[in-house]
């Protein structure tokens, strides 16, 4: 019975730690401006229900970096040229359109699923704009959209809970023999 709680224990103990996995993707737009280039970070859950939703975004350009800044992430279908809009207040209230393929799964009214990968800035549908205070004042210049899932933290917590178990039940059976 020792044996089995010593192989079973950290298997249920890993099993539940994995449903606490981080359910998320997090995002890097890079593009450029009249030759400047510049970075988007941000991270979303996995999973919509609206695909207008509120992020704190992180914005690199050169030196100049702005962290957690409020923003709006609007996703748009394959027919509407892909990708994301970011409305975020830099200079006023801007606006970066990242045109692309489509990355989120779902139709109608959700749920909708973002999809990992990259996705370059297609061309072929004209590349974003750049708008302020309603302006459009540059065009985004090539770059791409990576989505990468969400590192799960959780997976270390079961590991050392595995490995305290095992000292454990080491301790136990030197004490009792």
């Amino acid at each position: 019975m020792r044996r089995f709680l010593a192989i079973v224990a950290p298997i249920l103990f890993l099993f539940f730690a994995s449903s606490a996995f981080a359910d998320g993707i997090d995002y890097t737009a890079t593009s450029s401006i009249s030759g400047s280039s510049f970075t988007f970070t941000f991270s979303l859950p996995s999973t919509l229900t609206s695909l207008d939703t509120a992020a704190t975004v992180n914005f690199t350009e050169g030196s100049l970096n702005l962290t957690n800044l409020p923003a709006t992430v609007v996703f748009f279908s394959a027919a509407d040229k892909g990708l994301f809009n970011i409305l975020v207040t830099i200079e006023g209230p801007d606006t970066f359109e990242f045109f692309g393929s489509q990355i989120y799964s779902g139709t109608g009214s959700g749920p909708f699923t973002l999809l990992p990968g990259t996705f370059p800035l297609s061309a072929s549908l004209g590349y974003g704009d750049v708008m302020i205070n309603g302006h459009t004042v540059a065009n985004l210049v090539g770059g791409t959209v990576t989505a990468t899932t969400a590192t799960p933290e959780p997976t270390s917590l079961a590991l050392l809970g595995s490995g305290l178990f095992a000292i454990g039940a080491l301790r136990r059976k030197k004490r009792l023999s």
